[in-house]
C-alpha cells in the first residue's frame, strides 16, 4: 500500500509522465511490477522451508556460472559475455564498448555477466548471505557453502567498487549479530578480526583492495570514484534543485531530462555537480521530495520492524532478512539502487514468508 500510494504521488507530481498514457503504464511497471512487487512474488511462491532447497541449490550453480565468467573477464581484461550479448542492441554513445569499459581504466573492474560491476558485486554479497543462511539452517552443504563464499569473495574483491567491500563487511556483520547469542557472537568477531589482521598482511590483494576502500572516507585521497567531499557537493546541488518544491521534488525525469543526465554527450549536462547523482536519499529528493523520501523509508522501516519484531520467533531467518535491508540501504546511499532493489526484495519476501509460517505454526502449537 505505502509504494502504491508513492507511485500515484510520484506520477501526479511528474510533468513527463502525468497525463501520458504509455509514460504512466512504464511508470508503474517500473515502479511496481518490476521492482517492489517483487516482495509479494516471493511472499506468495513461498510455501514452506522445503521450497527454499531449490533456491539455494539453482542460486549456487548461478554463482558457479557467473565466477566462471568473472574470471575469464580478469585473464582477458574483457567482459566477453557482455560483449557477446551486447553485439546486436542499440545502444547510446556514452554505453558503446559495454564489455571492454574498464579494460585501460585507471581502476579495471571485473562486470562478468552484468552491465555495471557494482551489481555483480551486490549480488555476489546477496548470494553469500543466501548460502551462508542455508548451511546455518542445514540446507546446504559445508562444501557447497566454502564454495560459494569463495565465489563470492571473489566479485566482491575484483568487481573493483569499495562500496561492495563496505557493504559485504555490514551484512555479515549483521547477519552473525543477530544469528547468534552474545557469547557466540563476540567469539565470532574476534576470529574474524585475527583472520581479517592476517589476511590484510599476507594477502597483497586484499590489503590493496582494504586501502582503496579506506581511501573513500578520505577528503585528501587522489584516488579516482567517490567519496565524502563528492557526496557533500552532490546533496548542495540537489537543495539547490528543489528549492520551491521542497515537498514533492522535481518529478521523475527531471535528472535525466531537465539536468541532460540522460543524454550521451557531456556537453548536454546542465549541472555537473550532480556527479551522477550517486545515492537514493540525493535522487528520491530531487525527484520526489520529501513526502516521497519519508515514503520510500517508511516501507523499509515497516520490513525492519517487522524483522526486528520476530527475530526470537526464528533468529537465523529474521538475521538473513535484516542483513539483507543494512546491505541494500548502504549500497542504494553510497552508489544509488542500481539493480539492487528487485533481488533484495524477493529474498526479503521469503524470509518475510517464513517468519509468518513459523508464527502460525507457534500459535496452532499453543492452543
Amino acid at each position: 500500500m505505502i509504494v502504491i500510494v508513492a507511485a500515484v504521488v510520484l506520477l501526479m507530481n511528474s510533468p513527463h509522465y502525468n497525463g501520458n498514457l504509455t509514460g504512466i503504464l512504464r511508470l508503474f511497471i517500473v515502479e511496481l511490477t518490476g521492482k517492489y512487487f517483487a516482495i509479494c512474488y516471493a511472499f506468495v511462491s513461498i510455501l514452506s522451508m522445503n521450497n527454499m532447497k531449490p533456491i539455494l541449490k539453482v542460486s549456487y550453480y548461478g554463482l558457479l556460472i557467473l565466477t566462471a565468467f568473472g574470471v575469464l573477464n580478469l585473464i582477458i581484461g574483457r567482459a566477453w559475455f557482455i560483449d557477446t550479448i551486447g553485439t546486436h542492441m542499440t545502444v547510446s554513445e556514452n554505453l558503446t564498448d559495454l564489455g571492454g569499459k574498464f579494460t585501460n581504466s585507471e581502476r579495471f573492474r571485473v562486470q562478468a555477466m552484468f552491465f555495471s560491476p557494482f551489481d555483480y558485486g551486490y549480488i555476489c554479497i546477496l548470494l553469500l548471505l543466501l548460502q551462508l543462511w542455508g548451511y546455518v539452517k542445514k540446507l546446504v552443504s559445508k562444501q557447497q557453502f566454502y564454495i560459494s563464499a569463495v565465489c563470492s569473495i571473489f566479485g566482491v574483491l575484483f568487481c573493483g567498487c569499495r562500496t561492495n567491500i563496505l557493504c559485504f563487511v555490514i551484512g555479515i556483520i549483521v547477519f552473525v549479530y543477530y544469528a547468534y547469542s552474545m557469547k557466540q557472537w563476540i567469539r565470532y568477531a574476534m576470529m574474524g578480526f585475527f583472520l581479517c589482521v592476517i589476511a590484510y598482511s599476507t594477502v597483497p590483494v586484499i590489503q590493496e583492495k582494504v586501502d582503496q576502500t579506506m581511501t573513500a572516507f578520505d577528503i585528501n585521497s587522489q584516488t579516482s570514484g567517490s567519496s565524502i567531499d563528492m557526496r557533500l557537493l552532490q546533496y548542495t546541488a540537489v537543495l539547490y534543485h528543489i528549492r520551491n518544491h521542497e515537498l514533492f521534488g522535481r518529478g521523475l525525469g527531471f535528472f535525466n531530462i531537465d539536468m541532460g543526465w540522460g543524454e550521451s554527450q557531456a556537453a548536454s549536462l546542465v549541472d555537473k555537480d550532480l556527479y551522477g547523482l550517486e545515492g537514493v536519499v540525493m535522487s528520491y529528493l530531487l525527484e520526489r521530495g520529501i513526502i516521497g523520501l519519508l515514503l520510500y523509508l517508511s516501507f523499509y522501516a515497516t520490513i525492519l520492524y517487522f524483522l526486528y519484531r520476530h527475530r526470537i520467533t526464528d533468529k537465523q531467518t529474521s538475521a538473513f532478512g535484516l542483513s539483507l535491508v543494512f546491505v541494500y540501504l548502504a549500497f542504494a546511499n553510497m552508489t544509488g539502487e542500481l539493480g539492487s532493489v528487485f533481488p533484495t526484495l524477493l529474498l526479503i519476501g521469503c524470509c518475510m514468508k517464513l517468519l509468518y509460517q513459523q508464527i502460525a505454526f507457534n500459535k496452532i502449537s499453543n492452543l
